[in-house]
This record gives C-alpha cells, structure tokens and sequence, in this order.
C-alpha cells in the first residue's frame, strides 16, 4: 500500500531525459490559481463546444482563501496535488488499491479517484491494472476501431504525463475544485473543465470520465 507521502515522491521523482520535477512548480502555479481564482455556481442545459448536449452543468465555490474549508475540513491550497480531502466520506489513498483473493482491484468511487489512479499506477509499474480497470471500454474500443492497439493509450498518458500533472494540479479536488466546470452528458459522461484564466499555459484543459454502476471511468483528457 502507498501512503500520501508515496504519491508526493512518486510525481516529483525524475524518470526519462525530462524527469518531473516540474510537478513542484505546478503545485506552486496551484496555489495561485487557487487563492486568486474565481468561481460561480450554475446549473441548467447547454450545448457544449462539440455539439454534445450538456444535461447537467454545475461550477464549484470558491475555495482557496486563508481559513476556507470544505466540508468542515481545511481547505489547504499548498497541499500535495494527490492529497485527497477526508471530507465527504471520501477514501484514503492507501485504500484505492486492495487486494480480492489475491487480485490488485483499484477502488475508483469518485472523480478523484481516477485522477490519483493515472497518477501513481502510471508510476508504481500498474499501467496495465489502470489500463485493464480504469480507462473506459469506450476510449478502448475507439483506439482498437482506428487501428491502434490499447497499449497506445498508455503510450499517450506516459508521453503527455507532466502536462496532466499540471491540469489535476489545477484542480485538485476534481469536481470540487474552483474554476472548474462541471458537465453530465448522455451516456454516463461527464467532464471536468478548467474555465478563466485558469487555461492559461495548459496543454490540456478538459478531464473526461464515465461513470458506470457506480465506479467512474477514465475517458480521455483535451
């Protein structure tokens, strides 16, 4: 099992020629969109830049002023961009990846989940465990659809790692994040969408998920 403190090495220890150690100036580049961005809530239809009609839009408080808390747990903006607020009933990291007679099965309940799973399984040598538990069927069959192999999705996030690394650091707490949009679609999809000034230097802005009997999906990332 790995602990918060695993995650925090794990994103900051340098692999390859680029190394990550550019994940700390993210979580620095966090801090100031937190504590000078602002959000608004909205709910109602729409359509979204794609043409897909959105169901259900929702944008989350501000958050991110000293003494701010969620849930009635601090809400600390220089935190670890893994660091999952215990708020809401939600689980620890160390309690993402158990073990079912003799089996490594990743608990994925929330959001939040699928970003601290691509996170540390594309780290901790699970690639193939997020890839075959994780990533939708949909993102698999499209991949399989176009000639590619399921093993070029994995390819993708490891090539594009620090540039998602900086888009969860700019939403640390997935949905609940400020400056974040919050869409449902048809279908079970759902996406995470930085908005503001927010964008600005992100290679990718847009996080999408499937939710499914209850566990939530990793779709893609735009």
């Amino acid at each position: 099992m790995r602990s918060a403190r695993f995650a925090i090495k794990a994103l900051t220890h340098p692999r390859g020629a680029g190394g990550r150690w550019s994940v700390i100036a993210c979580s620095l580049v966090a801090t100031i969109v937190l504590t000078f961005g602002l959000a608004a809530c909205s709910a109602g239809g729409g359509e979204s830049p794609d043409g897909r009609t959105v169901i259900k839009r929702q944008r989350s408080m501000f958050e991110g002023l000293p003494g701010a808390k969620r849930g009635g747990e601090d809400f600390t903006s220089q935190s670890d961009p893994l660091a999952l607020p215990t708020a809401q009933g939600d689980a620890s990291i160390k309690d993402l990846l158990t073990t079912q007679g003799g089996k490594d099965i990743l608990v994925c309940k929330r959001p939040r989940h699928v970003m601290v799973h691509l996170a540390m399984r594309l780290n901790d040598g699970k690639e193939q465990l997020f890839l075959d538990q994780i990533v939708s069927d949909i993102t698999k069959q499209q991949f399989v659809g176009e000639g590619k192999t399921e093993q070029d999705i994995i390819d993708f996030l490891q090539t594009n790692y620090d540039d998602i690394m900086i888009l969860f650091a700019r939403m640390p707490a997935a949905e609940l994040s400020p400056n974040v949009a919050f869409d449902r679609f048809n279908g079970g999809q759902y996406r995470i969408r930085i908005t503001g000034a927010a964008t600005k230097g992100l290679k990718f802005t847009e996080l999408w998920l499937e939710q499914r009997a209850g566990a939530w999906k990793f779709v893609w990332v735009r």
